[in-house]
């Protein structure tokens, strides 16, 4: 493995949910940081690293979100293999193009939509897919940012679809595209629980460059 990238969320943050600093076993923003500081350190050292923030971290809620700051984050920031980037985010990686959105927006169509559901969150990427864009919903659950430029648009159809947030593991091919929700390794909390939300945990996404195979690897 060469790359990992990780879709946010990078940690739990603080007063995401009600009741969630009963759930916490580190209470403090800049702590939960240095902790995911601390995992990183055990990535070994030829493997690039491409970080973009979720809705539980310390930026802002409005899509499309800049990266996570140096403030809170100094250590990340200190090394050169470690990229900070935005939400979402367009990399090239061996000429292969990989979008990369923390899927806030899968909510939205989630709920919307009746057929699809979040124990398949590759069906509503590829419902997003479809209509080249990352937010096609407004006024729902995604608070927007009234840029000047549509970031949330799909001009260039990716080879790589990469979302997160739903914490479930999914992965579906369209047009040549491969489509990847890369799941968690957090258990069900409360709040997902009233939700009827189950997790998929520890399940993760290995693809081959050559010709976007995917393979799950189990980590739990």
């Amino acid at each position: 493995v060469k790359y990992l990238i990780i879709g946010g969320d990078i940690v739990d943050g603080v007063g995401i949910y009600p009741g969630q600093e009963n759930e916490l076993i580190i209470k403090d923003i800049h702590a939960q940081y240095e902790k995911f500081s601390s995992f990183l350190d055990l990535v070994p050292d030829y493997m690039e690293i491409i970080v973009l923030p979720g809705n539980h971290d310390a930026v802002r809620q409005a899509e499309p979100q800049p990266a996570i700051s140096e403030e809170f984050t100094p250590q990340l920031y200190e090394d050169p293999r470690i990229h900070m980037v935005g939400n979402p985010c367009y990399a090239n990686i061996h000429g292969v193009d990989v979008l990369s959105y923390h899927g806030r927006s899968l909510d939205d169509m989630i709920s919307s939509i009746s057929s699809l559901s979040y124990s398949q969150p590759e069906k509503a990427m590829l419902a997003l897919i479809k209509k080249r864009h990352l937010a096609p919903i407004y006024g729902g659950k995604v608070p927007l940012s009234p840029e000047s430029i549509d970031y949330m648009l799909i001009e260039d159809v990716p080879d790589i679809f990469h979302l997160g947030h739903v914490h479930t593991v999914g992965v579906e091919s369209y047009r040549g595209a491969t489509l990847i929700n890369s799941g968690t390794f957090q258990e069900q909390t409360s709040f997902q629980r009233k939700l009827n939300m189950r997790p998929d945990p520890g399940k993760i996404p290995i693809v081959d460059l050559k010709d976007n195979g995917t393979t799950l690897m189990r980590f739990m």
